[in-house]
């Protein structure tokens, strides 16, 4: 299996289409009205890309670039589908695929193209805690842990919890 990154024309990534990705993953905070105007915002300007299977076509992830300031830094958020990047299967064997690899494969050129053509200083990455998935796909990408941020965030019936701070610089030639 191998995987392929496809971007969303810019007609399409709506507030509705960017809270209904943000829904289906349970990640909508607890005061929703500042969510609806946060993607309202957000749908304007930020590029959105899927993640797929090649063969298939079926959704791997989503993968949100924001905040982009050419000559400077943009924001990065990847929202995995657990059944891709779960380490053992419903069965309760291990998962024989390389997905940590394959998100490497299709992600890091994507980052690289985007600091390279943007002249990107840096990527940032804030990751709640409880997506260990985002976490371990974005280091496996080349972001570093760079600090956590104490109760930052509390999505809507959850408790509040730390969000993870991550960074990925250009490469030194």
């Amino acid at each position: 299996m191998s995987w392929i990154a496809v971007p969303v024309p810019p007609e399409e990534v709506t507030a509705e289409a960017l809270f209904e990705l943000a829904k289906k993953h349970r990640l909508i905070p607890e005061n929703v009205s500042n969510a609806v105007d946060h993607y309202r915002d957000l749908s304007g300007c930020c590029a959105l890309i899927q993640v797929e299977t090649e063969d298939t076509g079926e959704n791997v992830g989503s993968l949100i670039v924001s905040s982009i300031v050419d000559g400077d830094s943009a924001r990065v958020d990847f929202i995995p589908r657990p059944q891709f990047f779960s380490p053992i299967l419903k069965d309760g064997s291990r998962n024989p695929e390389d997905f940590l690899g394959m998100a490497e494969d299709v992600m890091r050129p994507v980052f690289e193209r985007l600091m390279e053509g943007r002249g990107l200083n840096r990527l940032t990455a804030t990751v709640p805690k409880s997506r260990s998935r985002t976490f371990k796909a974005l280091r496996a990408c080349g972001f570093r842990k760079e600090g956590v941020m104490r109760d930052a965030v509390k999505f809507s019936g959850r408790d509040l919890e730390d969000m993870v701070i991550m960074g990925m610089l250009p490469k030194k030639e």
